[in-house]
C-alpha cells in the first residue's frame, strides 16, 4: 500500500529527515510510538505493518514488547510496563514518536516515560518527535519544555488559506446571519458540498 502525502506533509517529512541521521528508520534501534487511544494505536500499528515493519502493541489486551517498533497507549505505560518494555529487547529505544504531543508537559506520564528511555539509552541520543495539530493549551503549559526543538510548524491561517482546515463558524440566535470568525468571507451563504 502506498501512502499519499499532502504537500505540507511532504514538507514536514523533509524537515524531520533533515533533523535525523540518514537511514535512521531501518537501523538497529527500536522505535516507540505513543498514542492516547486504542483505536489510534491499532490504526498506526496496521499502517506501519503495511510498510513492512515488525510492530508490537502495548495496550489493553495486547502486550508485544520485543519488536523493533512498539505502538503503545500512554495509559498502558505504567512504571512497571515501561521497565518491561525497555528490558524486552537488548536493542535500546532511540526514537520516540508522540501523537498529540501537546499532552507531553512537565509532570506528565510522557515525561516519566521519556526519562526512563533516556536513562536506559546509557548516554546515546534519543530522538523524540512530537506531533500535534493543537500546540496550544488552555493552561499555558507547553510541550516545548519536553520537546524544545520544533522542526516544522504550520499556522492555522495558512492551513485555512490552503484549504486543509475549515473556517470556524459561530451560530447566532435565530434571525441573524451566520458569520465566520477570523475570515474575510462576506457571503451569508455556507457551501457545505
Amino acid at each position: 500500500m502506498v501512502t499519499h502525502l499532502r504537500p505540507y506533509q511532504r514538507l514536514a517529512l523533509y524537515h524531520l529527515q533533515r533533523n535525523l541521521e540518514a537511514g535512521a528508520w531501518r537501523q538497529t534501534q527500536r522505535i516507540l510510538a505513543l498514542v492516547h487511544r486504542q483505536d489510534l494505536a491499532l490504526q498506526l500499528a496496521e499502517t506501519l505493518s503495511q510498510e513492512e515493519l515488525e510492530v508490537g502493541l502495548l495496550m489493553g489486551g495486547s502486550r508485544a514488547l520485543h519488536t523493533p517498533v512498539v505502538v503503545a497507549t500512554v495509559q498502558s505505560l505504567t512504571p512497571e510496563a515501561t521497565q518491561e518494555l525497555l528490558m524486552a529487547n537488548a536493542t535500546p529505544i532511540l526514537r520516540v514518536f508522540i501523537d498529540e504531543a501537546h499532552h507531553a508537559v512537565p509532570g506528565s506520564v510522557y515525561e516519566r516515560v521519556l526519562d526512563a528511555i533516556e536513562h536506559a539509552a546509557c548516554g546515546r541520543s534519543v530522538a523524540t518527535i512530537g506531533l500535534t495539530a493543537t500546540p496550544y493549551r488552555n493552561d499555558e503549559r507547553s510541550m516545548l519544555s519536553l520537546l524544545p526543538v520544533c522542526a516544522f510548524a504550520r499556522t492555522i491561517s495558512g492551513m485555512v488559506q490552503e484549504g486543509y482546515l475549515a473556517f470556524k463558524y459561530r451560530f447566532l440566535r435565530r434571525g441573524r446571519r451566520m458569520r465566520s470568525e477570523g475570515s474575510k468571507c462576506s457571503s451569508p451563504r455556507l457551501d457545505i458540498s
